[in-house]
């Protein structure tokens, strides 16, 4: 995105006016959020208002590139955050993966560990799915890595781990 030097003034006007300096090193978001509570700024230009992820607008306001498709992540997992130093640029599988390491996965019904062993295990899935409470739908998206691709990264298919 590329953003005019009327637009990137006002953006500019607007972080400074709604940021506040945490304890922790953020540079933390004081103004509006939308749904997840991330920060949004918005500007009026050529008659239109301008609306985007505060943090992305702080990525944008550095000088660095942020092209289609690429998310905007935060280190420090603060949501409200725009500190450039706490972000880096990810695909949104990268970002999944972060999540889930960190352990932030809402809604996750298996550890890293009970994933690892359905994806590694030549058991039925029938057997798994009711040894661990989930569906053979959910056993059969983990062995194909469409489920829990943060657990089985690095590991070989039908292998111990």
């Amino acid at each position: 995105m590329i953003l005019t030097l009327e637009l990137r003034d006002k953006l500019q006007r607007c972080l400074e006016r709604h940021t506040t300096r945490g304890k922790t090193g953020c540079v933390l978001w004081t103004a509006s959020t939308a749904g997840g509570g991330y920060g949004m700024a918005s500007a009026q230009h050529a008659g239109v208002r301008v609306q985007m992820p505060a943090h992305r607008a702080a990525w944008l306001l550095s000088g660095r590139e942020l092209s289609e498709g690429v998310f905007v992540c935060h280190k420090c997992d603060n949501r409200r955050c725009v500190a450039v130093d706490h972000l880096f640029l990810g695909t949104q599988k990268a970002n999944m993966i972060d999540c889930a390491r960190k352990e932030r996965v809402k809604n996750a019904k298996l550890i890293r560990t009970q994933a690892a062993h359905i994806f590694t295990s030549r058991a039925p899935r029938a057997y798994l799915a009711a040894h661990y409470g989930v569906s053979i739908e959910v056993v059969r998206n983990i062995r194909k890595r469409r489920a829990y691709a943060w657990a089985t990264e690095g590991l070989v298919r039908g292998s111990s781990f």
